[in-house]
This record gives structure tokens, C-alpha cells and sequence, in this order.
């Protein structure tokens, strides 16, 4: 997701794209977002200032998803790129780990 008058970016992985952007966007039209950066940015934006894109597309395998959206995480925040996510999980920690 893709805030485009800040640049700021939120990197995630599903299965179902439409279906997840669908999901992002009702909770943010809600004012119930989980990432409370992206739900204040969405509030003071407003919902034409994002939009979603897919990045690259993985094997539908769960850790293989986990694993890339961690990459592409810590692959954004060494380029500079400002990001709404706040944390890897812990799964996503130890596929890191695991796959130096």
C-alpha cells in the first residue's frame, strides 16, 4: 500500500489481493486499523491518496510468503524508504535467521 502524497509504504503479504486490499481499506474507512501510522495517515489523507500494487508474486506457501514480506521489509527500511510497518513478527525473525 502505497500513501502517494507522503511516499510512505506499507509492505504485506496474502493470497487474496483484491480480498486483503478490501480488508485494509473497511477497517481504515472504520477508524479500527491495526497499524494506528497508517490509520492516521488514511484519516488525515483520506482514502484517495492510497493505493495498492503487488510487488512480486511467491508460491502460495506460507513461510515462503512470511520469509519474502520480511526481505522486502528489511530490504526497504536499508534503502531509506519510509514504511508503516512497525515490526517483523517473530516468526519472521527466526525464517530470517534461518535463511542467511
Amino acid at each position: 500500500i502505497v500513501n502517494s502524497v507522503s511516499n510512505k509504504i506499507y509492505i504485506g503479504q496474502t493470497t487474496q489481493g483484491e480480498l486483503r486490499w478490501k480488508r485494509h481499506i473497511n477497517a481504515l474507512r472504520g477508524d479500527y486499523h491495526t497499524n494506528h501510522k497508517l490509520q492516521a495517515d488514511f484519516n488525515k489523507f483520506r482514502e484517495d491518496a492510497f493505493e495498492w500494487s503487488i510487488i512480486k508474486e511467491y508460491p502460495k506457501n506460507k513461510d515462503t510468503l512470511l520469509l519474502e514480506e520480511a526481505r522486502t521489509i528489511v530490504k526497504f527500511r536499508k534503502e531509506g524508504k519510509d514504511l508503516y510497518n512497525l515490526t517483523l513478527t517473530i516468526d519472521q525473525v527466526q525464517l530470517l535467521e534461518e535463511n542467511k
